[in-house]
């Protein structure tokens, strides 16, 4: 594990060079940070953890849910609901392996239209069009049940509902994530006129996803 690792070498650090800094980048960042201190003996101000404000904010946020405290306690067990693209999801997605070691209830929602939000713009220009694409209909749900999550795969209108019923029975009942694979098409981005019902727009500042 991570600790024993950090541990191993943090001994040998204060052995071989007791007049050192340690710097950890080693995840989770703040329990590995104390684990170095603790083994080390050296001050704190020479035991230094670098890492991304979002590994704190996640770490918090799990703290936060198992003890019941903070923002989270009057929402402690329940299931959280999070829209995302097939590209945000491709930058994001193995935090389903976080989702299921910490049987964190989650249903993600994955619009996956195959391409960038960019690519309407040059799908006239065949010589840069295919950088704004991706593989036509990624299983992304099939990521989730390998590490162990559920998955759904929605491919009609008709078809979201019960989906969305079977991931909350799975979130509130087995407390593991859900991926909802909403399968869609790149070409709504071209409008409702020529690929009907096209999209309806920009609600929310920042949030791309409610654009589909």
């Amino acid at each position: 594990t991570n600790a024993k690792i950090v541990a191993s070498v943090a001994e040998q650090v204060k052995q071989t060079s007791p007049n050192s800094v340690i710097i950890v980048v080693s995840n989770p960042l703040d329990a590995m940070v104390q684990q170095a201190l603790q083994v080390s003996g050296f001050p704190a101000n020479r035991v230094i953890g670098q890492a991304g404000v979002l590994d704190t904010a996640r770490y918090r946020t799990f703290i936060a849910m198992e003890l019941g405290v903070g923002p989270q306690k009057p929402y402690q067990g329940s299931p959280v609901v999070a829209v995302t693209g097939d590209a945000g999801f491709a930058y994001s997605g193995f935090e389903i392996d976080t989702f299921c070691k910490y049987r964190v209830p989650a249903i993600i929602i994955v619009y996956n239209n195959n391409a960038w939000g960019t690519w309407a713009g040059y799908r006239n220009m065949p010589r840069v069009a295919h950088v704004h694409q991706f593989q036509e209909n990624l299983q992304y749900h099939k990521i989730s049940e390998a590490l162990g999550g559920n998955g759904e795969y929605v491919t009609k209108p008709e078809e979201m509902k019960p989906a969305l019923e079977r991931a909350w029975e799975v979130a509130v009942n087995d407390r593991l994530p859900t991926v909802i694979n909403c399968q869609a098409k790149k070409e709504f981005w071209l409008g409702g006129k020529e690929y009907p019902p096209g999209m309806l727009g920009q609600v929310e500042p920042g949030c791309m996803s409610y654009n589909h």
